[in-house]
């Protein structure tokens, strides 16, 4: 299950890349590299995601939040965690693209507070 989100990612760029159409004749135009996001996922997990409700905080994006160039607006958010971008049929994937939090990690602050910056934010 670890890796299982990754190769969702991998397979969908592949199946992009092999059926290009009009649109995405480059693939997703992911900006992030697959085999940075495979090693940030495996080595780090979910200790980089940010708490709260958005793929951001006060401290910066989440590395796993990235954008499909070749999707439309508003529907070109994509998750490297999940391996899922707006375009996917299930989950409450949509919102992605103004980095709101699908992944359902780290929403709720440990004791109902925000904990200190060390305490809850593994650096990259």
């Amino acid at each position: 299950m670890k890796h299982e989100s990754c190769r969702n990612a991998k397979e969908l760029i592949r199946e992009e890349l092999n059926e290009p159409d009009e649109v995405a004749d480059k693939g997703l135009g992911l900006q992030n590299p697959l085999s940075t996001m495979r090693k940030l996922r495996y080595e780090k997990g979910e200790r980089v995601i940010p708490w709260g409700d958005y793929c951001y905080d006060s401290k910066g994006r989440c590395p796993y939040w990235d954008m499909a160039e070749n999707k439309e607006e508003q529907n070109d958010g994509f998750c490297w965690f999940l391996g899922k971008g707006d375009w996917a049929e299930d989950g409450c994937f949509g919102l992605l693209w103004d980095q709101c939090k699908c992944c359902g990690k780290k929403e709720d602050f440990p004791n109902g507070k925000l904990p200190l910056y060390e305490e809850y934010y593994d650096p990259i």
